[in-house]
């Protein structure tokens, strides 16, 4: 007796993937790049908005990498990069944090300018192909105000400002970039002495704990699944 079977295969394949769901907050990247002469880059300690976030570090690329979530209505941001804070208090209360006016540090504004959403040809450009407008940064160096306060949104990034040449534009979607100067083992005295600061400023960044909490996650997310059924004879 012949028997036919009917084999009838079903593959499921689940593909699940996470949405932002009614969140004002993105993130954005950020690193600190490090010229090649550095043979292994050191950790660094990141605030924003009371919270450390966790760096990345990237020895091929020679970057410390980070990522913040930010507001979407956002665009103006500031990065301090100095290796001391204080705070100013009143009544046993935290007023604020600042830097000393002896302390070196560097301080910058950066303004995203967003891309207008329709592109526009003048009438002396016909026939010729629209050029793409994209989101581009606007960097400058600032001082702080004379008390030294902090602004209570900038980005807080733990280093020694002599070591910092620039704030370089990068991508749109991505935070500027951190440059740190091509000679700095010489500013730092030597490769062990720009760790051994690393050290230093990780441990004194304990200090700073009851002013700062570990980054939480800011969206919320809503899972979703779709299912796939494929069948055949």
């Amino acid at each position: 007796m012949n028997v036919k079977i009917k084999i009838v295969s079903l593959l499921t394949v689940v593909l699940s993937w996470h949405l932002f769901a009614s969140s004002p907050f993105t993130v954005l990247p950020c690193s600190v790049e490090f010229p090649k002469s550095v043979k292994n880059i050191p950790q660094i300690c990141i605030y924003y908005g009371g919270e450390r976030f966790p760096c990345e570090v990237d020895q091929e690329g020679k970057r410390a990498c980070f990522t913040l979530p930010i507001d979407k209505a956002c665009t103006t941001f500031f990065f301090l990069i100095a290796d001391t804070l204080s705070f100013e208090s009143e009544n046993n209360t935290i007023q604020y944090l600042k830097v000393d006016t002896d302390q070196s540090y560097k301080f910058y504004q950066m303004e995203l300018v967003r891309a207008p959403k329709k592109r526009y040809r003048l009438p002396s450009q016909k026939g010729k192909p629209e050029k793409e407008i994209k989101d581009r940064w606007m960097i400058v160096k600032r001082d702080l105000k004379s008390d030294g306060r902090i602004p209570d949104d900038a980005i807080i990034v733990l280093l020694d400002a002599d070591y910092v040449q620039t704030v370089r534009e990068d991508k749109g979607f991505e935070l500027p970039t951190i440059v740190i100067k091509d000679n700095v083992l010489e500013v730092a005295g030597s490769e062990q002495k720009l760790q051994d600061k690393a050290i230093e400023l990780l441990l004194s960044s304990l200090d700073y704990g009851p002013l700062h909490v570990n980054a939480k996650i800011h969206t919320k997310q809503e899972q979703k699944t779709i299912m796939v059924a494929m069948s055949g004879m």
